[in-house]
């Protein structure tokens, strides 16, 4: 059983992630078409920086919460679609870019962009560990 002072804690790291979110959400549309568009273009232009901010989330470099997350995350059913919810995660986290906008970013990249991208958190979410995912990157032929 957890004690007082793991519980404050897990209770105050979920408020900071509740003002990341909301502060991603509050600022103007010019803002949020900004983030939406840096998400798009490393989507589109950088898959080795896209796997390093996956990597950071993983990590718990952007909070354990969010960590917690993209666990919970990697443990949904099959059924539900995944690499939806992890990329918002990572929008959100990496650029503040609220779920609709990272939705709109991944419909502005062509087919195989999609693939290739979507490719990229399936592998995430397989469980394997970080060196496993850095050579695997590496061993693809991108675009």
């Amino acid at each position: 059983m957890k004690d007082e002072k793991q519980l404050a804690y897990e209770r105050r790291e979920v408020k900071m992630y509740d003002r990341h979110v909301k502060s991603a959400i509050d600022v103007p549309l010019s803002y949020r078409q900004e983030a939406r568009d840096e998400y798009s273009k490393m989507m589109a232009d950088d898959l080795v920086s896209l796997n390093r901010e996956i990597g950071y989330v993983f990590g718990g470099h952007m909070g354990p919460y969010p960590r917690e997350l993209a666990m919970r995350i990697r443990g949904y059913s099959k059924r539900t679609n995944r690499v939806a919810a992890l990329s918002a995660l990572v929008a959100m986290m990496s650029f503040k870019c609220p779920e609709n906008f990272a939705r709109q970013a991944w419909k502005e990249l062509t087919t195989r962009q999609q693939q290739d991208v979507d490719a990229l958190y399936e592998e995430w979410l397989s469980n394997k560990s970080e060196e496993d995912h850095e050579s695997w990157l590496l061993s693809k032929d991108w675009k």
